[in-house]
């Protein structure tokens, strides 16, 4: 097996995700992963009888203290290396992007900041302990993971340029102490009829230092620079065109509470609430991703992206009707594959 791609998510200090726009790196600059276990080996003890005798013994068994992991990486994500160790901080060009890290003297922070690192593998079609049953998936992938990962470090003691050799490498240490659970992802299809992509079935438990095992759901795509993690308990955002190509309208499905919208141009953000449209008019053509979250909870996030200028329309058959009324919904003009929310 040979990895294909590697994803970082951000962790807070007891090891659950964080929610927001910036929460989650995936990779496939990818030259080798070296996983290593720390294992801890007891001394063996006895008691000795007056008669030279032994009275008792015990010989314990080795215990796995942790994972060590060891990414090559034949380019580097800035943004990646300052928001996953304290001890770098970012450096920016003129339009506020992030191409560079300084790497400070001594201990800065939190040096010790946690990342869950998921990494995905292509399986050989034979060679392997026992074939897979047929799962109505999306293929079939080997998935190794770690989800409580600290130490993040890049280059370890030394880096060699010149040569084939590679200056880049990635290196943290994966323990126990996850609160991962069933996770924030889609990674294996769940069951239903037919079977729909979501969440682990089988939760993380706390005291796992790693989790291998076969996936059944495509893996992420490679993205340069961080991308928003949107907290599956937060509303859905739903998101439509405005009055001309250059506007987005924006309703959040929800009656509780107050919330924030920010636009993710750089404008001012705003105040939103729950079941009112909101609308906002771009001046430049690109894609943006547009972030919620609760006012006083900034980990109750939601990101939905759009891109304009668009000319997405939804059109609804039967609009209106006696309940339970089934319909079919068209999206014309989109980009990308839209998501729908049904509001029930």
């Amino acid at each position: 097996m040979w990895p294909t791609v590697v994803r970082f998510t951000l962790l807070d200090n007891c090891g659950r995700p964080i929610y927001g726009p910036n929460s989650v790196f995936v990779t496939n600059s990818i030259t080798d992963i070296t996983l290593s276990a720390n294992v801890t080996e007891p001394e063996a003890w006895s008691m000795t009888r007056a008669d030279g005798t032994i009275c008792a013994s015990a010989t314990p068994d080795a215990a796995l203290e942790s994972v060590s992991w060891d990414i090559g990486l034949c380019r580097i994500d800035p943004e990646l290396v300052a928001e996953g160790n304290d001890s770098y901080t970012a450096v920016y060009d003129y339009m506020a992007n992030i191409v560079g890290f300084d790497r400070r003297y001594g201990s800065v922070g939190d040096s010790g900041r946690a990342v869950a690192v998921e990494m995905w593998t292509q399986i050989y079609s034979e060679g392997g302990t026992c074939d897979n049953p047929e799962t109505g998936g999306e293929g079939q992938w080997g998935y190794v993971a770690s989800f409580f990962v600290t130490n993040a470090n890049l280059g370890g003691e030394e880096m060699t340029f010149g040569g084939e050799a590679n200056p880049y490498r990635w290196t943290a240490t994966g323990q126990s102490g996850a609160r991962w659970g069933v996770g924030p992802y889609d990674v294996q299809m769940n069951p239903g009829e037919p079977p729909i992509p979501g969440p682990f079935i089988t939760p993380v438990p706390v005291d796992s230092a790693l989790r291998m095992m076969a996936i059944d759901v495509e893996p992420p795509e490679p993205y340069c620079g961080g991308m928003p993690l949107s907290n599956p308990l937060a509303p859905p955002l739903l998101l439509l065109p405005g009055d001309d190509d250059m506007t987005v309208c924006a309703t959040l499905i929800t009656d509780e509470g107050d919330w924030v919208i920010d636009w993710g141009d750089g404008s001012p953000t705003e105040e939103i609430t729950g079941e009112t449209e909101l609308c906002h008019t771009y001046t430049e053509e690109d894609c943006y991703t547009i972030g919620v979250w609760a006012d006083g909870n900034e980990q109750l996030y939601r990101a939905e992206r759009m891109c304009v200028p668009q000319t997405m329309t939804l059109t609804v058959e039967p609009s209106s009707g006696e309940v339970p009324l089934e319909v079919v919904a068209t999206v014309t003009g989109a980009d990308e594959t839209p998501t729908i929310t049904w509001g029930d």
